[in-house]
C-alpha cells in the first residue's frame, strides 16, 4: 500500500517520495485521495522537520484545484512557527486565493 510508504521512509528520501505520492493521487484519486490528503496535511502540520513540512505543502500545491485543499492549506500555514517556511507559505498561496 502506497500509504505505508511514508511511514517507511525517513529524511531527504521522504521529502522526494512526498512529490510522487501527490502526483499517484492526484492521477487515481480513486485510490485514495482524501486519505493522501489528509496523511500530507498532517506532515505539513505536524512534522519536526521543517523542510518534510515545506515538502508536505508542495506535494499537496498538487491538489490545488480543490478549494478545501485550498483552504486547509491556508488554516495550516497560518499557524506555522517557521517564520522563513511561513514566508515560503504565503509566496504560493497568494498567488491560489
Amino acid at each position: 500500500m502506497v500509504y505505508g510508504s511514508i511511514g517507511s521512509i525517513s529524511g531527504e528520501g521522504l521529502y522526494f517520495f512526498l512529490g510522487y505520492f501527490a502526483e499517484y493521487f492526484s492521477r487515481f484519486p480513486e485510490e485514495g485521495k482524501d486519505q493522501a490528503i489528509n496523511r500530507l496535511m498532517g506532515l505539513m502540520e505536524n512534522d519536526p522537520k521543517s523542510y518534510l513540512r515545506m515538502g508536505a505543502f508542495q506535494a499537496l500545491l498538487g491538489f490545488a484545484d480543490d478549494e478545501r485543499v485550498i483552504q486547509k492549506l491556508n488554516e495550516v500555514a497560518s499557524r506555522e512557527t517557521d517564520q522563513n517556511l511561513k514566508n515560503y507559505y504565503n509566496y504560493f498561496l497568494e498567488t491560489l486565493n
